[in-house]
Parts: C-alpha cells; sequence; structure tokens
C-alpha cells in the first residue's frame, strides 16, 4: 500500500461530485436542445396565432350566447376563468372598457393611440350593442417548456442515480470478489493471490488479507521443511546411533561370553567401548543442541559490540586447543568498524561446534586458516581447513552443521559450508546493525 490512502466516504463523496457535474452537463445540453425544437416548431406552426384565433371565436360563442354588452361586459370574468393562462383586454371608442388583469378598473384607461385596438393581434368580436376588439394573451407555448423542463430534470436525475449505482455497484463487485477469495482461503488455497484494488479501507483489508495468506503459506511451508528435517535428522540418526552401539555390545559379548585373559586385549576392547561411548555422548550431545536451538522461542540477543570484542576471547581459545591438538592455526583477521549483535550461549556453542568438526575432519598436516570476511550488510570469519583422508565413522552424521545453521539463524545471521575434494570451508556471517 505505496499509494496514498483514499476513504471510501471520500470516495463516495468525489463520485457524488462527478455524478452531479456529468448530470448538469448534461441537463444544460438536453435544455438548449429541447428549447431549440421548441422553438422551431412553434416558429413553423403559427401554434400561438391559430390558439388566439380559437380563443376569439370560442369568445364570440360565449358573448352571442350569453348576449353580452358593453354594460354588463363584467360577465366574460366567467368565460376567463374557464380559460387557462389567457388574459384579454376590451377596446371601444378608445377606451379600454374591459381588463381581465385589472376588472375593478375597466372603463377607465383612454387609448391615445389612434388605431391601437385595431393593429395585429386584435379580433373584432360583435357585443350585443355593438362591436368592440379583443387583444388576447395566451401562455399557450409555456406548458411545452415547462413538459420539456420536467423531462430534463428526470432525464438527468435519472442519468446522476445510474451514474452512483455504477460507482457503488463496482464496489459490490468488488466485495463480493474478496467474499469469494476468502472462501478459497478458507479452503486451503493459499497460493491464489488477493485482489488488491484502489487505495481506500477494502483494498486495505485486502492487502492485509494477502499478506496474511502469504505469511501462512510461508508458516505452512516451514513447518512441512521442519517435519521432513526432522524426520530425515530421525532416519539418520537411527543409523548413526546404531552402528556404535552396536560395537558396544560385539565387545561387551566377546569380553562376557569368551573370557579373554590377554590384558593387552582386554585394554584394547576396553578403549574400544570407551571410543564409542565417546561418540555416543557426542551424538547425544548433538542431539540435545539440535533439538534446543530448534524450538519457536524467540533468541534474546545481546547488545550490539564490534566483531573484534566479541570474537577476540573465543577465537583466542579456540587456536590454543587447536595447536595442543597438533594443529597449526594461521589468522587473518582485520575487522572495519561496524557493530553485530550475537547471543553469548549460542556464539560458544557454535565455536564448540566448530572445533569438534575440525578435530574429527581436519588433517593435522595442514594449518587451519581463521579470517575476517566482510561484505556491503555482513560481517563474519571463514574458517578452512584440509579435509583428513580417513575419518572413519565421525563422518557419518551432519547434525552438528544443521545445529549450527539453527543457532546462526537464531542470531539473525547465517552459515554457509563449502566442502571441495580436499577442502572444507565454513562461513559465518553475521548482519551489522
Amino acid at each position: 500500500m505505496k499509494n496514498k490512502k483514499m476513504t471510501i466516504y471520500a470516495e463516495l463523496t468525489m463520485l457524488l461530485l462527478i455524478a452531479a457535474c456529468i448530470s448538469a452537463a448534461f441537463f444544460s445540453i438536453v435544455d438548449m436542445a429541447g428549447n431549440y425544437m421548441i422553438t422551431e416548431y412553434l416558429d413553423t406552426t403559427d401554434y400561438s396565432d391559430t390558439k388566439e384565433l380559437e380563443q376569439a371565436e370560442n369568445l364570440q360563442e360565449y358573448v352571442t350566447e350569453n348576449q353580452v354588452s358593453s354594460d354588463n361586459i363584467d360577465e366574460l370574468e366567467e368565460w376567463i376563468h374557464g380559460q387557462r393562462n389567457s388574459t384579454i383586454q376590451v377596446f371601444k371608442d378608445g377606451l379600454i372598457i374591459y381588463d381581465s388583469d385589472y376588472p375593478e378598473e375597466s372603463g377607465t384607461w383612454k387609448i391615445t393611440d389612434a388605431g391601437y385596438y385595431e393593429r395585429e393581434g386584435s379580433y373584432k368580436i360583435e357585443l350585443e350593442d355593438g362591436p368592440v376588439f379583443v387583444s388576447i394573451y395566451g401562455f399557450y407555448t409555456y406548458r411545452f417548456y415547462v413538459y420539456a423542463f420536467v423531462i430534463e430534470l428526470i432525464l438527468s436525475s435519472t442519468l446522476f442515480i445510474l451514474i452512483v449505482l455504477a460507482g457503488i455497484q463496482r464496489k459490490i463487485r468488488y466485495i463480493r470478489t474478496l467474499h469469494e477469495e476468502i472462501k478459497l482461503l478458507e479452503g486451503g488455497g493459499l497460493d491464489y493471490r488477493i485482489t488488491v484494488r484502489g487505495r481506500d479501507e477494502l483494498s486495505e483489508l485486502a492487502w492485509g488479507l494477502d499478506s496474511m495468506r502469504q505469511s501462512l503459506k510461508e508458516q505452512i511451508e516451514e513447518e512441512t521443511r521442519l517435519m521432513d528435517e526432522h524426520r530425515k535428522l530421525v532416519t539418520e540418526m537411527s543409523h548413526d546411533l546404531r552402528t556404535p552401539l552396536t560395537s558396544l555390545l560385539i565387545y561387551t559379548e566377546i569380553l562376557e561370553k569368551n573370557g579373554v585373559e590377554d590384558r593387552e586385549q582386554v585394554l584394547s576392547y576396553i578403549d574400544k567401548i570407551n571410543q564409542k561411548a565417546h561418540q555416543l555422548k557426542l551424538l547425544s550431545d548433538h542431539i540435545f543442541e539440535y533439538s534446543l536451538v530448534s524450538s519457536e522461542e524467540e533468541t534474546e540477543l545481546e547488545e550490539a559490540e564490534s566483531p573484534g570484542v566479541i570474537f577476540y576471547d573465543l577465537l583466542s581459545e579456540l587456536a590454543a586447543y587447536l595447536e595442543q591438538q597438533g594443529f597449526e592455526v594461521t589468522r587473518d583477521l582485520e575487522w572495519e568498524p561496524a557493530k553485530i549483535r550475537v547471543n553469548q550461549e549460542y556464539l560458544t556453542r557454535v565455536f564448540d561446534n566448530i572445533v569438534s568438526n575440525i578435530t574429527k575432519y581436519a588433517d593435522s598436516q595442514f594449518p587451519v586458516r581463521i579470517a575476517s570476511i566482510q561484505n556491503e550488510n555482513e560481517t563474519g570469519i571463514c574458517f578452512s581447513n584440509r579435509i583428513r583422508s580417513h575419518t572413519g565413522d565421525a563422518r557419518s552424521t551432519q547434525i552438528g552443521l544443521r545445529s549450527l545453521e539453527n543457532m546462526m539463524r537464531k542470531m539473525d545471521g547465517r552459515s554457509l559450508a563449502e566442502k571441495g575434494e580436499l577442502d572444507f570451508c565454513l562461513k559465518l556471517w553475521f548482519r551489522k546493525v
């Protein structure tokens, strides 16, 4: 989730604003188009003139039927009430004798413009007492614009709702996708990647689910690897333990049943029994050590210190012990100004393991080389030696190296064993802090 997060509330607000802008633009375009079409229709059909003429004919019928004269001209008010969106003015002898907008003031206005009431738009109506001119003003086209406005408003509102629903539907489809993918996870499909889409809370949830999926997958793979490793270890150790135990049983049976009287031969058997007993003890120590460092308990590391300070005593003791065992030790140690963190107990076990492996496997006719190694993020030590030509049963097990690898991993480091035809090299890498 490297991009800047946007909340669902902000996304919904933006969706509403976008929908409102699109709908408003659509309304403006449709309104202009509708007004243009209505105007064109009215101009080409003379709709207003036709309606006024119909109104005038209808008024003449009403006047004739109701015997309206100048004296009872107010009776036109009833006719006006039956019309929609129409007003009239009645002219006679230069006076407005009736105005439907101001019926109480009828007959009080004079027309100063001669021929005003005879101009276009006035219709001659025969009252009982003589002709008059009537001007009819009708808002006949108003309803077209009202209808158009209502239709445009409905269409724009519908468009607004459709855009909002489309945006919400997109989120709903994403929620359904996550729901289906969670079902796959529940069924054990840890290889299926969770879809991460967008930058809101849902995408953050999806990212968290995918991270959990990856962690769970790695955990299961790690557990499977450990189980396979333990199974392989048990198989190998059963063979490694069986060999010295068989030898012990053979020697003890010889001593018990054959009644060996030669003291030197008895001592020889006892020495062999002692060697096998030590070999069993070493194997049992490795098993205990391996089970200890293979536990899930978190290792507490000490405060960061320079490699020279941390390794000085351990390397001095290691070199002194190997020299006592007849090995020549050469050292090439140059530490750069960096610091590392270790667990002193594990580090001591690691060096004891290294000493044990060298004494068992290394050829004392060649020097044991100890050198410092560096890279950009790590610093460490390299132990190299010539491999002994015949190591006997001691080379049948690899549990020591596995224990060493686990202890290094517990200290946030790593080990790398490189075995050639003649030489063996072990590198211990510690992460810089």
